[in-house]
């Protein structure tokens, strides 16, 4: 509603104003994508641990959420190196303030961020 009343008040569309480009829509589709990946990823990876029966089922679908949102996207290795990135930020930050406990997942997270980064960081984004 904010960017309506600037752009009326600056004689542009909203459209204008937030900056939207037709000819990124890629980008916006692979943010959105990445952002529920990586959401569904830590879920998936907390109600793991330690789960009851209910739990691993509600990891499971988030894991394959997490899976299908980044097989949708041509650009699916920047998708799964974002949401583990994201899972290995979130299990560093945990081991900082939680102790050793959430090691178990920084240490191989970062690790797989770093061989996906190293192996396919050269290949150029699809735009399509």
């Amino acid at each position: 509603m904010l960017a309506a009343l600037v752009a009326w008040l600056q004689g542009k569309t909203p459209r204008e104003v937030l900056g939207f480009e037709s000819k990124k829509a890629w980008w916006y589709r692979d943010l959105g994508l990445g952002t529920v990946a990586s959401m569904a990823t830590m879920i998936a990876l907390a109600l793991a641990y330690e789960a009851t029966l209910a739990d691993l089922g509600v990891a499971i679908v988030c894991a394959i959420i997490a899976i299908g949102c980044c097989e949708i996207s041509p650009n699916r290795l920047m998708l799964y190196g974002a949401s583990v990135g994201v899972v290995a930020i979130q299990s560093w930050i945990g081991f900082i303030f939680q102790g050793p406990r959430a090691l178990w997942i920084a240490v191989p997270a970062t690790l797989i961020v770093i061989v996906i980064l190293f192996a396919f960081g050269k290949r150029p984004v699809v735009e399509r």
